[in-house]
């Protein structure tokens, strides 16, 4: 009976593939139902892509802070305060502070908080941007 031959202990064993665990289905080359599928990823990544667009933008930015500094100094004529368009400032130039602040502590709670908390992440991260990803 032929031997086989065990694999060294210093090969790491290879990683199953999405299809072979069965999460995926297996696809053909050229199959619609695939083509179709990455069309509705493409098709939810450019969305998801537009929305993140917006959200950062400054022209959200300036509608958001127009908005409250009108909402303020109605509220503050209409209370009786003194100097209700300078009283108005006041929110709007704290959401500006800390809108522009959160992309800085986002950054420092994702690599000192998120990223210990899950190593297995941080191990696929440092192999995405490995990547070039």
């Amino acid at each position: 009976m032929p031997e086989t031959s065990a694999a060294a202990p210093s090969e790491t064993p290879a990683r199953p593939t999405a299809a072979a665990e069965g999460i995926v289905p297996p696809y053909k080359k050229g199959d619609a139902l695939l083509q179709a599928e990455i069309d509705t990823l493409r098709a939810r990544e450019l969305k998801l892509e537009s929305y993140k667009a917006w959200e950062t933008s400054y022209c959200r930015l300036g509608v958001l802070v127009t908005k409250t500094y009108i909402v303020a100094a109605v509220f503050l004529q209409t209370i009786g305060a003194q100097r209700p368009l300078v009283g108005a400032l006041v929110p709007v130039l704290g959401y500006v502070i800390s809108t522009l602040t959160l992309p800085i502590i986002r950054r420092w709670w994702v690599q000192r908080v998120y990223l210990k908390r899950h190593p297995h992440v941080h191990a696929w991260l440092e192999e995405y941007i490995e990547e070039g990803g």
